[in-house]
């Protein structure tokens, strides 16, 4: 009776050991929180695919079939960040996700040097792609707003469209200028003509734009005097 009961210890204590044992070492091997959602990849972490379509958790189905990261638009304070357009234009499953991953990583840890570097990567490749007709300047990109500066800011092929005025050269500065000069304009270039000396006027009835003190109506043949 002794000797059963003994044995019945001793196998409670090696199911008990074992069990510690278990507890450890899933405890030690329990992935972070950060990895809870992904499986490793060649170079790295990769968001892990759902079972429903396929896509990767944290992206977004770019136009060209690509995968694209969710919030690109955020990483507008580092001038080679790249627009949405600029991201569907990248195959990011050929190993830029990674890359684009490593680059906001870095730019957390305040590395901005190597956080451009990487982001430069990726912009070169939307260069390459066609998705960027000026790469070198981050002020121009397809699906930029238009504005009136003189550049193509959302790369269709025309300059500041529907940015720009009618108007007229005013020789003489009395704020009434030359029919036959009309020209379109910025807003801003009316008050950087007259800083250098210039004048620009909305208004294109002069016909004696020689005279500052006069100013004759060509519509009606008045003057101003």
């Amino acid at each position: 009776m002794h000797l059963l009961g003994g044995r019945l210890d001793k196998k409670e204590a090696d199911v008990d050991r074992k069990t510690r044992a278990t507890k450890e070492l899933e405890g030690n091997s329990k992935p972070s929180a950060s990895r809870a959602n992904q499986t490793p990849q060649r170079g790295g972490f990769a968001p892990r695919q759902s079972s429903a379509g396929g896509r990767a958790a944290g992206v977004s189905m770019s136009a060209g079939g690509g995968f694209a990261p969710a919030g690109v638009a955020k990483q507008a304070s580092l001038r080679t960040a790249l627009s949405p357009q600029q991201v569907a234009a990248i195959n990011l499953r050929k190993g830029y996700w990674q890359d684009y991953q490593r680059a906001i990583q870095a730019r957390r840890r305040r590395e901005e040097a190597q956080a451009r570097e990487r982001m430069a990567r990726l912009s070169r490749e939307a260069y390459l792609s066609g998705a960027d007709c000026d790469d070198s300047d981050p002020e121009i990109h397809p699906g930029l707003l238009e504005v009136c500066d003189g550049k193509d800011n959302n790369c269709d092929g025309n300059v500041d469209e529907g940015t720009t005025i009618l108007a007229y050269a005013d020789l003489d500065g009395d704020m009434h200028g030359d029919a036959s000069t009309a020209q379109e304009v910025c807003p801003s270039d009316i008050t950087a003509a007259q800083r250098e000396g210039r004048w620009l006027s909305t208004v294109g009835n002069d016909c004696d734009d020689q005279d500052p003190d006069q100013w004759n109506d060509c519509r009606t043949g008045g003057s101003s005097e």
